[in-house]
C-alpha cells in the first residue's frame, strides 16, 4: 500500500489536486527554488509564449512529501510541483546537474505543452484496487499512460534541449537514479515496469539522436550563408517538431535567399535580417544562385521566397505573440518588396507589445529602430526616419554606422548633392570597402583542436550516414558521432562536405588561445578579436571567426559552446 501512495504522487502523474501545504513549501528566495525556476522558464521560452507558463511549488525535504516532479492542472491552473530531494538528487550528475534537472523540469513542461490534460479513465487509471476500479479500466489507463510519457519525453528532451540544456542522452539514466534514490518498486500499478520506461526512453533517445545534429547542421549552414541547404535541414525539423524559433530560422533563410537574388540596386540599406550585407554591397554581382532563365522567374522566385518568409514568421507570433525577431524580420520582408508602411506598422505593434509587457524595459530593440528607419527612408519619409536611424546607431544596431551614413547620404539638401561629385554606388563601395576589414586573428590550420584533435582530421574519418534531406533533385546528407562532451558532423552537399567539431557546454579543455565554456565575452574578443561577423538568436549570440575556421556561441555574456570548420570542396 506504501508504494501505491508513493506511486500516486509519483512524477509522472500529471492530473491530481492541489495539496495545501504552503508551509512546508520552500520560499521564492530560496536558492534551489530560484535554480529550478530558472531551468522552468528557459525551457518555457522555447515555445508556446502565448500560454501561462505553470506555477512553481518546490517542497522541503522537511516535509515528507515526495512529489518528485509533477504537472498539475485543475480548474484552469496549472502547475508543476518539485522536490527538494529531487534537486538533491540532480547534483549527484556534477556537471551535468542542471542538465539532469532539465530532463524532469522538460517532460513535466510537455505534459503541459502537450495538453496532457485527461480526466476520469486516466485519473481513475491511477487509484489503487481498493477504491474498485475494473482491471480492463486500470489496463487502458496504463497504456495510455505510456503513450502520454512517451510524447512527453520527446517534446521534454528535445525542448530542453532547444533551451539550451544537453538533455537527450541522460534521461535513462535520470529515470534508473529516481527509482534508486526513491526506493521505488520496479512495478508499480497502473504504470509502466521500470524496465518498459527505461526502454522507451532509450528509443526516444535513439530518435532524437538524428534529429538533433540536423539542427546543428542547420545553424552552422545559416550562419554560414547556405541559405537554401540551411532551411531544408529547418523545414526537416518542422515536419516532426514545431516552435518558435525553427519557424523563425526558416523564415529568415528564405529572406536571406531572397536577398542574395535581388539586384543591388534595389536593397542599399543593410537589413537587419542579413548576415553579410557587406559582402553584397561590395559584390558586382548577385551571390545565389538562380535556377531560372528570365527576369520574370527571377522575380518569381524572390515573390515565393518572400511568401515562404511570411508564412514561417506569421507561424512564429502564433506560438508567441511577443517574439521580437519575428516582427523585425516580418517587417524586412514587407520593406524588401515594396510595402513599406506594413513595415512601419509592425514596429509600431512590436513596440505596443512590448511597452504591455512588464519585464520590457527597454523598449524595442535596436533593429525594430533600424529596419523601421530604413522602411520610413524607402518610403521617402526622411524626416520621420531620423530619429530612428539615430536611435539604431546608439543602441549598436546591424551595420548601424554604414546605415546612418547612407541616410545622411540620401538626405543630402539640393546643393550638398550639386556639388557632390561622388555617385551613390561609388559613395557605397568605398564606404563598405573602407569597414569591411576581418580585424580577428589568423590561427593556423591544425592549431585549433577539441580533445587533441584537430577539425581537418575527420576527413580520414568513417562517418555512416544518419539523415538524407531531399532537396530539389538533389539531396543533404548528414551523419554525426556523438561522444559525452563533444559531437562530430560530417555535412555532405552537392559539392562539398562540411566537417564540424563541437565543443558541447560541458566541455572541460580550452581553444588555442586559453578560451573555455564560461568565458566571458570579452575574454573571447580580447583573445581572438573582433569576429568577423555576429548573428543573434533568440538566446544566444554566434561569432563567426572566419580566420580561425570557428563559431563560438554566446549565452548570458558567456561562452557556451562552440564549434571548428573545415570546408573540403569536391570536383
Amino acid at each position: 500500500m506504501k508504494n501505491k501512495i508513493l506511486y500516486f504522487l509519483l512524477f509522472l502523474c500529471i492530473y491530481s489536486p492541489e495539496i495545501n501545504a504552503q508551509d512546508l513549501l520552500l520560499p521564492s528566495t530560496n536558492h534551489k527554488f530560484r535554480v529550478v525556476e530558472k531551468v522552468c522558464e528557459k525551457i518555457a521560452k522555447v515555445r508556446e509564449y502565448d500560454r501561462v507558463v505553470p506555477e512553481l511549488k518546490m517542497y522541503a525535504r522537511a516535509s515528507k512529501v515526495q512529489v518528485i516532479a509533477q504537472f498539475v492542472a485543475m480548474n484552469g491552473h496549472q502547475m508543476i510541483y518539485v522536490d527538494e530531494k529531487l534537486y538533491d538528487l540532480c547534483t549527484k550528475f556534477g556537471a551535468d546537474s542542471l542538465n539532469a534537472l532539465a530532463c524532469i523540469v522538460g517532460h513535466e513542461m510537455a505534459h503541459y505543452t502537450q495538453n496532457h490534460q485527461y480526466k476520469d479513465g486516466f485519473f481513475a487509471g491511477l487509484l489503487p484496487n481498493s477504491f474498485g476500479i475494473p482491471k480492463n479500466v486500470r489496463k487502458n489507463a496504463k497504456e495510455q499512460k505510456m503513450e502520454l510519457e512517451v510524447e512527453a519525453d520527446y517534446y521534454g528532451l528535445l525542448q530542453g534541449y532547444l533551451a539550451g540544456y544537453n538533455t537527450y542522452q541522460l534521461l535513462p539514466k535520470v529515470l534508473s537514479k529516481i527509482y534508486e534514490e526513491y526506493k521505488l518498486s520496479e512495478q508499480l500499478e497502473g504504470y509502466p515496469t521500470k524496465n518498459e520506461r527505461i526502454s522507451s526512453a532509450e528509443k526516444t533517445v535513439a530518435e532524437l539522436k538524428a534529429l538533433i545534429p540536423v539542427f546543428n547542421a542547420g545553424k552552422f549552414l545559416y550562419l554560414s550563408k547556405n541559405y537554401e541547404d540551411a532551411s531544408a535541414c529547418f523545414q526537416f525539423i518542422s515536419n516532426t517538431f514545431t516552435d518558435r524559433d525553427i519557424a523563425n530560422n526558416i523564415g529568415v533563410s528564405a529572406l536571406a535567399q531572397a536577398i542574395n537574388l535581388m539586384d543591388k540596386e534595389e536593397v542599399y540599406f543593410a537589413y537587419p535580417c542579413e548576415l553579410d550585407a557587406a559582402g553584397r554591397l561590395l559584390s558586382s554581382t548577385t551571390r545565389s544562385t538562380f535556377s531560372g532563365d528570365t527576369k520574370r522567374d527571377k522575380k518569381q522566385q524572390i515573390k515565393d521566397l518572400l511568401k515562404k518568409a511570411e508564412t514561417h514568421l506569421k507561424q512564429v507570433l502564433k506560438l508567441d505573440k511577443s517574439y521580437t525577431s519575428a516582427y523585425i524580420n516580418l517587417a524586412c520582408k514587407y520593406s524588401l518588396e515594396g510595402n513599406h508602411a506594413f513595415a512601419v506598422g509592425h514596429i509600431n505593434e512590436l513596440e505596443k507589445v512590448l511597452a504591455e509587457t512588464p519585464t520590457n524595459k527597454g523598449g524595442i530593440p535596436a533593429n525594430a529602430h533600424l529596419i523601421r528607419g530604413i522602411a520610413l527612408a524607402r518610403n521617402n519619409q526622411m524626416e520621420e526616419a531620423m530619429s530612428d536611424f539615430e536611435t539604431a546607431s546608439k543602441k549598436s544596431a546591424y551595420m548601424a554606422d554604414y546605415n546612418l551614413a547612407l541616410y545622411n547620404k540620401l538626405n543630402q539638401s539640393f546643393l550638398e548633392k550639386l556639388f557632390d561629385v561622388q555617385n551613390i554606388k561609388e559613395w557605397i563601395s568605398d564606404f563598405v570597402a573602407e569597414n569591411k576589414k576581418d580585424n580577428s586573428k589568423f590561427i593556423p590550420a591544425h592549431t585549433e583542436k577539441i580533445d587533441n584533435q584537430p577539425v581537418q582530421k575527420l576527413v580520414q574519418e568513417k562517418f555512416s550516414e544518419n539523415t538524407t534531406i531531399q532537396l530539389q533533385g538533389r539531396a543533404i546528407h548528414i551523419a554525426n558521432f556523438t561522444y559525452e562532451n563533444t559531437e562530430k558532423i560530417k555535412i555532405r552537399l552537392f559539392d562539398k562536405n562540411i566537417y564540424l567539431l563541437i565543443a558541447k557546454p560541458t566541455y572541460q579543455g580550452k581553444t588555442s588561445l586559453g578560451v573555455a565554456v564560461g568565458s566571458t565575452k570579452n575574454q573571447l574578443v580580447t583573445a581572438y578579436g573582433s569576429p568577423t561577423y555576429i548573428k543573434s538568436g533568440s538566446n544566444s549570440e554566434f561569432y563567426f571567426y572566419e580566420k580561425a575556421k570557428m563559431v563560438v556561441e554566446i549565452s548570458e555574456g558567456k561562452v557556451k559552446n562552440w564549434i571548428l570548420y573545415y570546408v573540403e570542396v569536391r570536383s
